[in-house]
């Protein structure tokens, strides 16, 4: 809800935001609008690179890769796109990192001269920045060479220790293309001489009147809920100060990569200013779009696009008759299948007793021995069939059954279907799937409360049944089978309805938080002309404010299953 400011607040922000201050107003008698592509994250591989076989059981993407990105096909991919720019014909097209996959020399290079003959045959001028893959194997002297006709030979002024430039685009705009890495690192480079630098590009454009569009490859703000807490390479550090210094600057706009996903945040400052983090994802993986974009005095706004076909001139040998007939057929299909399969493939390497042993540096003990046997429990859960249709054994439906609870009918097939479906959801930039406002969450919290309880019991009976063998074994005896009985019914714990209350303490706020996104929509959307203000907020958040609602999260479910426990 907007504050009601003292009237001296007020008289100073009407000033902030007219005459020479209007930093990203439009100057009169400029260009009522500018239309442009975005397109990022294509991880461009070497001419002639053939699919690597990392999982060959599998006929169809038996080249995935965690990332879910198609990089064998991506320059075949990305020249559809540059196809589609020659009829679309924006004013210009931009590019916020991560060319190359590897940085190399090879990569750029065969990179560079596809956007050479693009620029060539259609004069559309095309603007880059790097990415962290781009520093790989390159230095920022080096990506300035290979990508000199993209930005660096036009621009008005060039940094002269990144790779950040400006260029005065006709109409009174001005491009800032922010170098936001580090050398061979995955993180932001951002430090005070930097935002120096941009500082000073930002007044420039307010003092000639220019309206300020700047692009970089690391996201400004959160795309999902713990970003900072959970993927501190993936954000710009301190983003909640990195942004309010775009609003004293006046940068309104920022489009941004590297997270592969879709999204749109906003972040309004002290000054009553709002700046925009626009995320593209990753035109090389599902689902394949790049957006357009139309800034007029009223409104920017923003349409996503989508690739639904590849260039098969600039796809290699290795491909087998099968993938490339449905590559044909339906290359979004194909490409989300692709991504799904990398996902869960990506999601069960983390699940392995291997991964979580080493991540606690466990090698031997009862520790260890715990984590063997929950971990692999884990794992079967998440691969259990839902459905008793089709299937004699052990399902899910069939747990929740013993409990009185009824799973709701899909047609996935299993948990890492359905959560394979839902990381994919939140990369198209879907995020509908609440508890209560979609069948796909209501069947995810009631499959995860039912699996809990599973992974729990069986854990108890494997563990219990261990303990007995090694009495057994110590008199020479013959070891017995597994238990054959539920500890959940033989203990004191908390019965089938007080046990789904704590689990659904756990999983509804971490569902809702990264399903869910009621505010900006992620994918097309009209977001506020140039230099509108509104009240700032009175409190703004912060990294502690993350840190702290996190710890309040797991002491409510403490506090919950304490309760349930001994109602």
């Amino acid at each position: 809800m907007k504050n009601i400011r003292k009237a001296i607040c007020v008289f100073m922000a009407l000033i902030l935001t007219t005459g020479c201050f209007g930093i990203i107003s439009f100057a009169d008698g400029q260009d009522d609008e500018i239309r442009f592509a975005v397109c990022t994250d294509i991880h461009a591989l070497e001419k002639g690179a053939v699919p690597a076989v990392n999982y060959p059981e599998n006929e169809l993407y038996f080249h995935a890769r965690n990332s879910g990105n198609l990089y064998t096909e991506a320059i075949g991919i990305f020249v559809t796109f540059l196809t589609k720019m020659k009829e679309e014909k924006p004013d210009f097209i931009i590019l916020p990192g991560d060319l190359a996959n590897d940085g190399n020399q090879e990569e750029h290079e065969y990179f560079a001269s596809i956007l050479n003959l693009f620029e060539e045959e259609s004069g559309i001028p095309v603007y880059v920045a790097p990415g962290n893959h781009d520093y790989y194997r390159s230095t920022r002297e080096e990506f300035k060479s290979y990508y000199h006709n993209f930005g660096y030979d036009e621009a008005v002024n060039v940094d002269t220790q990144t790779a950040s430039y400006c260029v005065d685009l006709p109409g009174n705009f001005r491009l800032i293309a922010i170098d936001s890495c580090l050398e061979g690192k995955d993180g932001d480079g951002f430090d005070d001489r930097l935002f120096g630098w941009i500082e000073a590009r930002a007044n420039e454009a307010k003092e000639s009147g220019r309206t300020v569009i700047s692009f970089m490859h690391h996201p400004l703000l959160d795309p999902i809920p713990y970003a900072e807490l959970l993927m501190k390479d993936f954000i710009v550090r301190d983003s909640k100060k990195v942004a309010e210094k775009f609003t004293q600057y006046g940068i309104q706009y920022v489009f941004t990569g590297h997270e592969h996903g879709n999204n749109i945040s906003a972040y309004t400052g002290k000054n009553g200013r709002t700046v925009y983090d626009i995320l593209t994802t990753a035109l090389s993986s599902y689902p394949l779009e790049y957006r357009m974009v139309n800034l007029s005095k009223d409104a920017m706004d923003i349409k996503n696009e989508t690739i639904l076909e590849c260039n098969f001139d600039y796809i290699t040998e290795g491909f087998t008759p099968k993938q490339l007939e449905l590559m044909r057929t339906d290359y979004t299909e194909y490409s989300k299948g692709y991504f799904k399969y990398s996902i869960e493939r990506k999601i069960a390497k983390y699940l392995t007793p291997e991964f979580i042993a080493g991540a606690l540096n466990q090698k031997s003990g009862p520790l260890y021995d715990t984590i063997q046997t929950v971990m692999t429990l884990v794992g079967e859960a998440v691969e259990m069939p839902l459905y008793n249709k089709d299937y004699d054994g052990t399902t899910v439906e069939s747990i929740a059954a013993k409990s009185g609870v009824k799973l709701p009918e899909s047609d996935y097939y299993n948990l890492m279907d359905l959560i394979s479906s839902g990381v994919a959801s939140i990369y198209y930039g879907n995020e509908n799937m609440g508890i209560e406002t979609s069948p796909e969450g209501k069947l995810l919290i009631t499959a995860l409360n039912t699996q809990l309880k599973y992974v729990l019991a069986e854990a108890g009976n494997r563990q219990t049944t261990q303990v007995i063998n090694s009495v057994i074994s110590a008199f020479g005896l013959e070891e017995i089978d597994e238990l054959n009985v539920s500890l959940l019914n033989r203990l004191p714990l908390p019965g089938a309805d007080n046990f789904y209350e704590i689990a659904y303490t756990i999983f509804e706020p971490l569902i809702n938080k990264f399903l869910v996104d009621d505010d900006i929509s992620d994918r097309d959307a009209v977001l506020p002309g140039p230099g509108e203000t509104v009240d700032p907020p009175k409190k703004i958040n912060t990294f502690f404010d993350k840190v702290l609602s996190f710890i309040k999260y797991v002491f409510k479910v403490a506090f919950t299953s304490l309760t349930v426990w001994f109602r």
